[in-house]
């Protein structure tokens, strides 16, 4: 039991802050009430952190979660993040710093928890074995025949000690699936920490707070860190809360607007508590607020942008652009590698296939990040370099610029985005934070297509004008943003009980928002297990089927491809690699791109090809390419809509789409 990690850890007797983390870390604020809130509450809690990006929220939540493991009121925990690439990077930083929770680290697991997990290459640098025959194996240490077990299938890594993944794998805990009792045990007696809950749409937030009602049911402590979250949705979070104790009636907040702001809920509160961290009786000397302006500007003129990037650069400045799109990103670094040194310029998004996402998300680290030198010929230099990239980039990891550029996005996205705008000290650096919006100008006087006419493609993406032109007039207006003062009005400005004046343009397309956002949160309801109900299918809830429950609205569009070429009458995977090749050569792309059936119906032998590929092809679409040229390969596909479409891979460009037709 020991050998397989079934037997829990030995936790580490009053550890401070500076045991737990490098004794340089400085407390916020945040940490110190971390490391002073009352906890002595059996059952169940509820705790809510709202801080700045880049503010310490993760050794927060990790100071909390060792004090509870500590009282014993927990017996380990799962850190739930947005995205796979969010969740390498967060078990990079709690790899670092576990081994000061526990006495005995043979006896801990520590695991990396999402599909994708073998292939993330801060996982591949441990001594990995996805096998339950390295349990027999006496050469093998306890360490890596417990983390063997637990690595070898994701709803077995929810019961590991200390699990890292998405938020999905926790929230397939209270979807009608196989083996979805199997992750809720495993979350039992677990302190679930779910980070950057602002990144949840409306249909993952119905999720979320179904997680949380099972989750506090069975005597689970939750805690949520965001930037900010608009009161409605905290309000929803703890409601929740109170119906996982079987309360009828819930505590209502008031509209609390101070940040940062620490919210504390348990059983035996009569109301919940909240702190606000600006406010605190804390020794100011010890615990400054951190506090720092941004300087923003507008231009509609991309020709205008593309010179004031030129001239940043050649100042020595790291500059990124932030494109709202896969094509925009792609255009931009095409028009870059024109007019600039390409050896300079990098472009990363989500259309690479995981070989290539990996290098690319590596080495996007190491010239951006925390760790980056002003060395130019450094291969950590990030002296007068440029990174293209979508959304990629604006949760989690730690990346630093010294100007930023953003495609005009919802204001709690361009929040997230400046969060990534001069984020570490550096003593070479002399500018103040310029952040640069790129999009059309919030005026009265405007047609249908304002966002529609600069980002054609964008706008499908952000189909919200409404709230895209509150949150451009907002920012347009204020010219400077204070943080941390202005964030809770730069938010309830746009998402809260709003009375602001918009476009009469708009006022359709915001009834129409409206009600699809119903309409997205009815489809949420109709999926999640209810917990009054219990384990059954009164609800008319399909069990024991194939079919993938979606976790994320946007999965319901999503298709994932392989990529593959055809060597001497053999196909093989598009990523050499002996072992993960197939799993490497994968990447998701939107289903309109192709035509499923009409596609296997044009190459049939595909179809019996598939089968061959992890998990057996059920989920996924094999998609046979041919090489144009060094580098470049090609193949012809048929979309939702029927026409014919060339798709083209390349390691530097990603997947591409033309239309043939």
């Amino acid at each position: 039991l020991k050998k397989c990690g079934l037997v829990l850890p030995t936790i580490k007797l009053q550890q401070r802050f500076e045991d737990l983390f490098d004794s340089h870390f400085k407390q916020t604020r945040m940490q110190y009430i971390a490391g002073k809130l009352d906890l002595e509450h059996t059952r169940g809690q509820l705790i809510i952190m709202e801080d700045m990006t880049g503010s310490g929220k993760t050794e927060s939540a990790l100071l909390l979660a060792y004090r509870l493991l500590e009282k014993g009121l927990a017996d380990g925990l799962y850190f739930a993040l947005p995205t796979m690439a969010t969740a390498n990077a967060m078990y990079a930083r709690v790899r670092s710093c576990y081994k000061n929770f526990f006495i005995n680290l043979e006896e801990t697991s520590l695991i990396l928890a999402h599909s994708e997990r073998k292939l993330a290459h801060q996982f591949l640098e441990m001594d990995y074995k996805a096998s339950t025959d390295t349990i027999n194996n006496e050469e093998e240490t306890a360490t890596e025949c417990c983390n063997a077990w637990f690595s070898d299938q994701s709803k077995k890594a929810l019961h590991a000690d200390i699990g890292i993944g998405t938020l999905d794998q926790a929230l397939m805990a209270v979807l009608p699936n196989k083996h979805s009792t199997l992750r809720l045990l495993g979350l039992f007696r677990k302190i679930l920490i779910v980070d950057e809950v602002h990144a949840c749409d409306s249909y993952m937030l119905e999720l979320l707070k179904n997680l949380i009602v099972f989750h506090t049911a069975s005597g689970g402590h939750t805690i949520l860190a965001s930037a900010t979250l608009p009161y409605k949705m905290r309000q929803q979070l703890i409601n929740s809360y109170y119906k996982g104790l079987g309360q009828k009636e819930y505590f209502l907040l008031l509209e609390n607007k101070n940040y940062p702001l620490l919210t504390h809920v348990h059983s035996s509160a009569d109301k919940p508590k909240e702190y606000n961290l600006t406010e605190m009786q804390c020794p100011i000397e010890i615990l400054p607020i951190p506090s720092r302006t941004v300087t923003l500007q507008f231009t509609d003129n991309e020709t205008e942008l593309q010179n004031y990037i030129l001239v940043q650069l050649e100042q020595g400045h790291c500059v990124c652009w932030v494109r709202n799109t896969v094509y925009d990103a792609i255009a931009a670094y095409q028009q870059f590698k024109k007019i600039y040194s390409s050896e300079k310029i990098s472009l990363f998004h989500a259309r690479f296939m995981l070989g290539d996402r990996f290098k690319k998300e590596k080495d996007v680290i190491k010239r951006f990040g925390k760790f980056s030198t002003a060395d130019e010929n450094s291969q950590t230099g990030r002296r007068g370099r440029l990174l293209i990239a979508t959304q990629v980039i604006e949760q989690s990891l730690d990346l630093d610029f010294d100007i930023m550029i953003s495609d005009l996005a919802p204001i709690d996205l361009l929040i997230q985005r400046m969060g990534r705008l001069q984020r570490h000290f550096r003593k070479e650096r002399n500018l103040q934070p310029l952040f640069t919006i790129y999009g059309p100008l919030p005026v009265m006087n405007i047609d249908k297509a304002w966002y529609a006419t600069l980002f054609p493609e964008a706008q499908h993406v952000y189909p919200n004008d409404h709230t895209l032109w509150l949150g451009a007039k907002l920012l347009f207006d204020k010219k400077l943003i204070n943080f941390p003062n202005d964030s809770r009005d730069l938010i309830e400005s746009v998402y809260g009980h709003q009375t602001a004046d918009i476009p009469t343009v708009f006022l359709s397309k915001q009834r129409e928002a409206e009600g699809s956002d119903s309409a997205v949160r009815a489809n949420a309801v109709i999926k999640i297990l209810n917990y009054d109900e219990g384990y059954s299918n009164i609800a008319g809830v399909s069990w024991w089927n194939e079919a993938t429950i979606p976790t994320r609205l946007e999965e319901i569009k999503r298709l994932k491809i392989y990529l593959g070429w055809a060597k001497q009458e053999k196909i093989e995977s598009l990523y050499l690699d002996s072992e993960l090749g197939w799993e490497l050569s994968c990447l998701a792309i939107n289903e309109n791109y192709l035509n499923q059936d009409a596609y296997y119906k044009l190459n049939p032998e595909l179809k019996e090809q598939a089968k061959l590929l992890p998990g057996k092809g059920k989920y996924a679409v094999l998609v046979l390419l041919y090489q144009d040229s060094e580098n470049v390969w090609k193949a012809e596909l048929i979309n939702k809509k029927g026409k014919l479409t060339l798709a083209t891979y390349t390691s530097e460009y990603g997947l591409a789409f033309d239309d043939l037709e």
